[in-house]
């Protein structure tokens, strides 16, 4: 007689699963879940992956005690009344409101929709570069450097529509004619939200999708309804917002955004990754040769942005050409669509299927 063939157990069905977790997006783990002390790569448990973090955070604390004393020795004019916010030449406080107020509603669903909807597979990195997938849901789906400006700019139109809304009730009220410090934070949070806006999209247009494209990398996490709206709402509503109020970007704000920088920084660096390990941006390595530069380039690109917005209420709202040129390059840096594939890589593409 033949030898009986043994059959699958569980345990063995189950072996090729573990062997796959994390390395599959079929097989992902589950963020929040210590999953690094069951991973068959022990680099986790064994790396010493905190060698370099002092030095990463003296750098950050230093760029935030540059943006303190910043603030310290050249301050904001802190001038903004209640009036200032609600003060337009084309839309009446009612209508600015409820454009404010419809804006801030619409951050608010998406928000509620990242964080109550069904978790989704992600992909991110070790730090050693390494590729391990995550299952994420809940808060966690406000981790991103783009969840972030999105609630940023959610925080302006919240803030904002119920200063309007004030104005609106009681236009001829003395105390919306002085300063105050709701009107004031407003103020400020207009040129951070603005520029964190151009910035995230601006990069994601013209860096990212491009570079995963040539990279032969999935671009549909980046055309998902709830991306698409990320990634172009939040400029789309920051410019109309610039366009029909008369508020200016205070130059001397460019402190908060440099602050707010760092703070994602250290709590991505030190505070996600304890509990996740893995970074959701890879080029954010503390231990990379370059981090110094990468981190000098974020905070100084949230920097320019942020002038740059600056720029576009001082000087180019008001001429003629302003607006229709502001909504022309609002337009031009968004993207809904992927880049079109090559024929000779879509060609090459399928070879690779076929072989496989």
């Amino acid at each position: 007689r033949s030898p009986a063939k043994a059959r699958p157990t569980k345990a063995s069905a189950a072996a090729p699963a573990a062997a796959l977790q994390g390395r599959s997006r079929d097989h992902p783990y589950v963020i929040g879940a210590p999953w690094w002390l069951d991973d068959p790569d022990p680099s986790e448990r064994t790396s010493d992956w905190a060698t370099g973090q002092a030095r990463y955070a003296g750098i950050m604390l230093g760029y935030a005690a540059l943006a303190l004393l910043g603030l310290r020795f050249f301050p904001p004019a802190w001038t903004t009344s209640a009036a200032d916010v609600a003060a337009s030449a084309l839309l009446s406080p009612a209508w600015l409101c409820g454009l404010r107020a419809a804006a801030a509603l619409l951050v608010l669903l998406l928000v509620l929709h990242l964080v109550l909807g069904p978790p989704k597979t992600q992909s991110e990195n070790r730090l050693d570069g390494s590729e391990v997938f995550l299952r994420i849901g809940g808060c966690w789906r406000l981790g991103g450097l783009t969840q972030c400006g999105w609630i940023l700019v959610g925080c302006y139109f919240a803030l904002s529509s119920w200063l309007t809304y004030t104005v609106w009730l009681e236009p001829a009220a003395v105390a919306h004619q002085h300063p105050s410090a709701l009107s004031c934070a407003a103020s400020s949070l207009l040129g951070v939200a603005f520029g964190f806006s151009l910035l995230i999209t601006t990069v994601v247009t013209f860096v990212l999708v491009p570079l995963d494209h040539a990279a032969g990398h999935s671009l549909l996490g980046y055309f998902r309804p709830d991306e698409l709206i990320l990634h172009n709402a939040n400029v789309a509503l920051m410019s109309l917002d610039v366009l029909v109020n008369a508020l200016s970007v205070d130059f001397g704000d460019v402190a908060f955004v440099v602050l707010v920088g760092c703070v994602y920084l250290l709590w991505h660096q030190f505070i996600r990754y304890r509990l996740t390990r893995t970074l959701i941006y890879p080029f954010l390595s503390w231990q990379s040769p370059h981090a110094f530069k990468i981190a000098s380039a974020l905070v100084g690109g949230l920097s320019v942005y942020f002038l740059l917005g600056g720029l576009i209420t001082e000087y180019v709202r008001p001429q003629p050409w302003g607006p229709p040129a502001v909504l022309l390059a609002t337009c031009a840096i968004m993207r809904f669509r992927p880049p079109p594939t090559p024929p000779d890589s879509a060609k090459k593409k399928q070879q690779k299927k076929a072989k496989a």
